[in-house]
């Protein structure tokens, strides 16, 4: 499966792309659909075990399956903030668990923002938000594949101007203008480990034995604007520090949330907002040669 990189028309990664590597990796996802019996319907095609919560009361008196299975977790951005934290623990627990495969999936609505709908705890449970399953997105996976599937991945040459590169985007997303300064812009320490990941899936799915820098660019448009964090109060904004006018401060950043709503009714890309921090980012770093 081939991907193109459009900074310009920014896109949810496909479901097909994600679930193969989500299970090799054993990391969770979320899902931008109305419906979780897609998810339910599309893991059914595909033949995997799964098990479906209908409610997240009591989540951690939840069966730990010791059995591959994966996850769907429905309406989640719809739950409570205590329910939300519970929910996080358990799948923490589930990843360090010796099962043969686990993932979560996480169906949100169209609506959902991360940071303004989901724990930061729980957030750093999943690795990127996929655009709900379409018949175009099935492919061929087995349970028995995945070990094979897991050794390739890792095989996958990763150089260390590469992870420079990775990690002085996550610097420059850390103190952009409009990111949440308090919490780094929503980019945690897990965020090298798992844009290096996403890399290597990234560079398997185009047959490349090693990551380049423009996997790296595609990598974090499907990865950081979901983790991205940016500042809601205008009082916020990192340039008042230097005699930034408030008032003009305040003008720009509603704009700006004016412009990628309508952006994100065009596009049907949920995330534009932070979309547009990251290819500000994205244009300063320079990337190796």
């Amino acid at each position: 499966m081939q991907f193109s990189m459009d900074l310009s028309q920014p896109a949810l990664p496909p479901m097909g792309a994600a679930l193969p590597a989500s299970l090799a990796f054993r990391k969770n996802l979320v899902c931008y659909t109305s419906d979780a019996s897609t998810v339910v319907e599309y893991l059914q095609n595909l033949k995997l075990p799964y098990c479906i919560w209908d409610d997240y009361e009591c989540v951690e008196a939840k069966e730990r399956p010791d059995t591959g299975t994966v996850l769907v977790l429905p309406n989640v951005d719809k739950s409570l903030v205590r329910h939300q934290d519970q929910l996080a623990k358990y799948l923490q627990v589930m990843r360090q668990r010796e099962t043969p495969f686990f993932a979560a999936i996480a169906t949100v609505s169209p609506e959902f923002v991360p940071y303004a709908h989901m724990t930061a705890y729980l957030k750093r449970q999943f690795w990127f938000a996929c655009h709900e399953p379409r018949p175009q997105d099935l492919v061929e996976l087995s349970e028995l594949e995945l070990p094979s599937l897991r050794s390739t991945l890792r095989q996958i040459h990763v150089h260390q101007s590469i992870r420079r590169y990775v990690l002085d985007i996550v610097v420059h997303l850390r103190v952009h203008r409009f990111s949440k300064q308090a919490s780094g812009g929503g980019c945690s320490a897990h965020a090298l480990g798992d844009m290096l990941e996403l890399c290597q899936t990234l560079a398997l799915a185009q047959e490349r034995t090693f990551v380049v820098p423009d996997l790296v660019k595609l990598a974090a448009q499907w990865y950081f604007p979901f983790h991205i964090e940016v500042i809601q109060d205008p009082r916020h904004e990192i340039s008042l520090q230097f005699g930034s006018d408030p008032d003009l401060v305040a003008q720009v950043l509603e704009k700006l949330r004016n412009f990628s709503l309508h952006r994100s009714r065009e596009t049907q890309y949920p995330l534009y907002f932070q979309f547009m921090v990251l290819r500000d980012v994205l244009r300063i770093v320079v990337p190796p040669i």
